[in-house]
């Protein structure tokens, strides 16, 4: 088995022992190391990932695993999350110009493992057997909806839902009006009043016209909004789930 050229007889003989001094110290010894070799954390990354050195893949493994007592907050337990988030916060330039490129491919394959988990879900199959009008209507409910796709393909719904719930200058404008017009007259929200299907004509409609397929108190949750953003996201799981298929075909006959 392979091991490193340099063991700890090499170090113990070379320098002073500092294995027991502050981890500032000991990492300030390491850098120092590579500055003056002149390693490049390129070069020291690279070969920490991908040697087959029992030392070195250990160390590597540790990194890269989940250690619930890493810290208090979740990227604290999760090393690479750490990296991650450094990067993006003191090196954003660099970040935005690059990390779309870089995460891509790996949506793509958490995007398609999701479409096949929602496909292989018993409750969004029709039997052409036993398919009633009533199952059809229950199965097309949106609070099925929402539930199913939020359990079986986070990911994608997520990212739906960010797009969907991301308020514009006219739902911001809408907002603050409706705000004021509470402070001044609050209304109760019927639990069977819905959203409209139009922004631009939403002055126009009556409370009593709204209808709505989960729970009506939305409204609080989207302020400005004169639909409600999760049905829109239902919706659109899966036409971005067929989309993400031909797309992933297509990668692969390329």
């Amino acid at each position: 088995m392979a091991t490193l050229l340099f063991g700890d007889d090499f170090w113990v003989n070379t320098i002073p022992d500092l294995r027991k001094s502050p981890i500032t110290t000991r990492v300030h010894l390491v850098f120092s190391l590579l500055c003056f070799l002149k390693v490049s954390l390129y070069q020291l990354l690279k070969f920490s990932f991908s040697s087959d050195i029992k030392a070195v893949k250990d160390k590597a493994s540790i990194f890269v695993g989940y250690n619930t007592t890493g810290g208090p907050r979740e990227i604290d337990k999760f090393p690479p999350a750490l990296m991650l988030h450094l990067w993006s916060t003191r090196w954003p330039t660099t970040r935005h110009k690059h990390f779309k490129d870089m995460i891509t491919p790996y949506a793509l394959e958490i995007a398609l493992r999701e479409s096949n988990r929602l496909i292989a879900d018993p409750l969004l199959r029709i039997s052409l057997r036993e398919i009633t009008i009533e199952g059809v209507q229950n199965l097309m409910k949106p609070e099925t909806l929402i539930t199913t796709y939020r359990e079986n393909a986070p990911f994608i719904f997520n990212i739906l839902h960010t797009f969907a719930a991301s308020p514009n200058p006219y739902r911001n404008k809408k907002a603050r009006r409706e705000a004021k017009e509470q402070s001044t007259q609050p209304t109760a929200v019927r639990r069977d009043q819905l959203l409209s299907t139009d922004e631009s004509d939403d002055e126009d409609v009556a409370d009593g016209e709204y209808h709505i397929g989960t729970d009506s108190e939305w409204k609080k949750e989207y302020p400005g909004f004169s639909r409600n953003p999760l049905l829109v996201s239902s919706f659109d799981v899966p036409w971005l789930f067929s989309f993400t298929h031909i797309h992933a075909r297509r990668l692969s006959y390329a």
